[in-house]
């Protein structure tokens, strides 16, 4: 072979690895190029009700793209907004976010790649900044709302927005509209607790520690037990009880507990009959386990506490198995 030949020869291989190079590691794309979404499945919402919204990020480009691993709620980077009507949009708080990673790191994120949270939105709005005040309820009268969320690049200067939500709260009606206006006389009460201290009624459907908004919460269900509230305090409740907290026992808290299970649309339901599931078996009643477990697997057979739930009864089955061996 001539020299010109073999030069050529060398210059044609160095040039297919370059470009064999450039398509194995693509240059990656800028940030922005990531997608964020935002939805909520059940948008049928009363005043004051908590609810759940959905996030979805995803690279839906043909190329990598540079990113971090802080999406997750409560680092910073990632915000809810909430507006009423037409308004300007608020920063809503973090209550009943996932755990935030500990670790934040640059990363790319493959084409394809895609990534789902859900988190609970209590049902209120705390302003951000050092004067921020009393937190005040997403919709505390009925009306329409806009909802939407940002998320930020480490250096705080790039972000990406989400579609907007228009979601409306309707007037309740019946045992919902005397339930309502018991929560909005909460919502407007300056009681004290046992030390003196302000009792602020905030959350009150998702949980409190404190015994004199226990006591509350039992008055609201005896006097609206078939209202759409209800749901809220029969988990919140359900769940303290189930675990030997509060002063409802723990009996009570498994019927709370099924109750709140027995929604048919109600996001909490899968958790309820997974924590259902595991007190039986925390009790010994595999039987009685084995039948919530029936009817989580039938009512949620996708459901993260479905599987949960299914190792628990596999994991005390085969406990009992090999003590009687």
């Amino acid at each position: 072979m001539a020299i010109h030949d073999l030069r050529w020869v060398c210059a044609t291989a160095v040039a297919l690895c370059v470009v064999n190079a450039a398509m194995a590691t693509p240059e990656p794309g800028p940030f922005e190029a990531l997608t964020l979404k935002i939805s909520v499945e059940h948008k049928d919402l009363l005043p004051m009700e908590p609810f759940q919204i959905t996030i979805s990020f995803a690279n839906e480009t043909d190329r990598p793209v540079s990113g971090h691993t802080g999406i997750e709620p409560g680092v910073g980077f990632l915000k809810i907004y909430f507006s009423t009507g037409d308004g300007p949009f608020e920063d809503v708080g973090s209550g009943g976010w996932p755990v935030a990673e500990s670790l934040v790191k640059k990363t790319q994120f493959a084409p394809g790649w895609k990534h789902t949270l859900t988190a609970i939105l209590y049902g209120y709005v705390q302003t951000a900044g050092p004067d921020r005040g009393e937190p005040r309820y997403l919709f505390e009268a009925p009306g329409t709302g806009r909802i939407k969320a940002t998320f930020q690049d480490l250096d705080g200067k790039k972000g990406i927005e989400s579609n907007v939500l228009t979601i409306e709260a309707r007037q309740p009606v019946g045992e919902d509209a005397r339930a309502y206006a018991f929560l909005k006389n909460l919502h407007e009460r300056e009681d004290k607790d046992a030390r003196g201290r302000p009792i602020s009624y905030h959350g009150f459907l998702m949980g409190s520690g404190l015994p004199e908004i226990e006591a509350k919460q039992e008055e609201f269900l005896s006097k609206f037990p078939n209202s759409r509230y209800a749901r809220y305090l029969y988990w919140s409740l359900g769940y303290k009880y189930s675990w030997g907290k509060g002063n409802g026992g723990i009996q009570r808290g498994l019927e709370y507990l099924e109750k709140a299970g027995g929604y048919e649309d109600f996001f909490l339901a899968p958790e309820a009959l997974g924590l259902l599931v595991e007190a039986c078996v925390k009790q010994g009643n595999l039987e009685k386990a084995r039948q919530h477990l029936a009817t989580l697997q039938e009512k949620f057979p996708e459901s993260i506490s479905a599987h949960v739930a299914a190792h628990h009864v596999q994991q005390a089955s085969s406990d009992v198995k090999g003590a009687a061996e």
